[in-house]
């Protein structure tokens, strides 16, 4: 399952290294289990995209396309600030959802929705996961519904059902432009503590 960055780090040396293989020893809350296998992973450069997809018997289409932004806050190297949903309307974005659909085909994923994590290197798309059967969040359908008309619950529903018109009626890419723009905001805390009550 997805963690939302919780236990990423980004280590510059082998000292760093250490320091974040190490706070993996431990849950991040009551709830969380030990990481029990420790992915190491390149630094990838870049800015990061996501392609929400769904898959029937093999056929993938891409459903929506958004551009996350990041940075560093609190300490911590990868925070997120919002995810903006964007329009498949030029080569780049082009690149992303083809190089995301090569993916499903090599890790042979035919049936249900996908989530794929990829940055926009300076040599071209590289991929950061393949989380293979999971929607984006629901948060995500909220704005996808009114902006482009239909949702990646929409398309996975259809991937699945029994009668393929439903899938059919999808198109294979995301649409070149939107009815609405739609951003899904992070509100970061700079200090610690409880709001207990506002203004």
């Amino acid at each position: 399952r997805g963690t939302g960055g919780c236990g990423v780090a980004l280590a510059c040396d082998e000292a760093h290294a250490r320091r974040a293989f190490e706070a993996l020893q431990a849950p991040f809350s009551p709830d969380d289990e030990v990481a029990a296998a420790p992915l190491l992973q390149e630094y990838l450069a870049g800015e990061e995209w996501v392609v929400d997809t769904a898959s029937r018997d093999g056929e993938h289409k891409a459903v929506a396309l958004w551009r996350y932004s990041k940075g560093p806050a609190n300490g911590a190297p990868f925070v997120y600030r919002y995810d903006e949903l964007m329009p498949a309307a030029g080569e780049t974005e082009a690149r992303l959802v083809e190089y995301a659909l090569g993916a499903l085909e090599a890790v042979g994923w035919r049936w249900g929705p996908c989530h794929i994590e990829l940055k926009q290197t300076s040599r071209g798309p590289a991929l950061v996961e393949v989380n293979a059967g999971r929607c984006n969040g629901v948060s995500f359908a909220s704005l996808t519904g009114p902006c482009i008309g239909y949702t990646q619950y929409d398309a996975a529903f259809a991937s699945l059902a029994d009668d393929d018109t439903a899938w059919r009626a999808l198109p294979p890419l995301p649409p070149p432009s939107l009815r609405s723009s739609a951003r899904l905001v992070k509100l970061v805390a700079t200090r610690a503590g409880r709001l207990r009550r506002g203004r």
